[in-house]
């Protein structure tokens, strides 16, 4: 079916002992891809590497506990539009443990992907140049439950990258409609503000979105509160034009706060 042998299985793999079967390993295949064009966004041209990139199976070796672990990662990518390879990966078991480990490998604070206004020296500088989107989009889809960034532009339906022919990229409004109209289809289902952090403390993939009918919008990760505090906050992760690892719902903007619906992950 994939056009290999098991020498370029276990090469590509790292392999040794090819008669060792170890309960839950995953098996990366090589990708052959065929040398056609692909399309472009926001001013960058995709590559056959991006595709590779981009098709590479999410993790190459399972952990204890429900974590996969990729050693071929990338969590630095500043084409805000391609995928990462993270390398934490939450395969299975959903805790606060492996919530939190997910959440953490993407360093949002320091990340050169989701700094704001990084085009400063290529370009005009608009409020849409952070990625409250892109991070979000990076947490969901290495927690098993992605919220896409490219979705059909007649259906709604999620799309892969680099295959976006006929596929629009989602800013955080988009995101916003996406959940309302298709989240259901896809796991993701509306609560209050406490329930959002119960499931974020249980390890569930919870997120807060805004919608802002007058201009840009805003998206953010739900995560466990620290020390299991009970405080009545909503603990949160985001990029924007700040970035935060750990910070409080109260802490946001009057309009984010009155205007902001959650959403968990079942």
């Amino acid at each position: 079916m994939y056009n290999t042998t098991v020498e370029e299985l276990a090469k590509f793999n790292n392999i040794e002992n090819v008669n060792l079967i170890i309960v839950g390993q995953v098996i990366k295949i090589p990708v052959k891809t065929a040398d056609t064009s692909l399309p472009t966004s926001q001013g960058g041209t995709a590559t056959k590497k991006d595709a590779e990139q981009a098709k590479a199976p999410i993790s190459s070796s399972s952990g204890s506990g429900g974590l996969s672990y990729n050693s071929n990662y990338n969590l630095t990518e500043t084409r805000a539009w391609v995928p990462l390879q993270p390398k934490i990966v939450n395969s299975g078991v959903r805790s606060r443990e492996n919530y939190d480990a997910v959440i953490n490998q993407f360093d949002v604070e320091n990340n050169e992907r989701y700094r704001p206004y990084r085009r400063k020296n290529s370009g005009e500088i608009t409020w849409s140049d952070t990625y409250c989107n892109i991070f979000l989009w990076d947490v969901t889809r290495a927690m098993g439950a992605e919220i896409p960034h490219w979705v059909d532009i007649n259906t709604g339906e999620p799309r892969e990258y680099p295959n976006v022919t006929n596929a629009k990229e989602l800013d955080a409004n988009g995101i916003a409609t996406w959940l309302d109209t298709k989240g259901k289809e896809y796991g993701w289902r509306e609560v209050t503000a406490e329930e959002a952090q119960a499931r974020a403390n249980e390890g569930k993939p919870t997120v807060g979105v805004w919608k802002n009918p007058n201009g840009i919008g805003h998206v953010v990760v739900v995560r466990p509160a620290p020390d299991n505090a009970n405080s009545g906050e909503v603990y949160l992760a985001q990029a924007g034009s700040k970035n935060f690892n750990c910070g409080k719902l109260s802490q946001q903007g009057q309009n984010f706060i009155n205007g902001v619906k959650f959403y968990t992950h079942d």
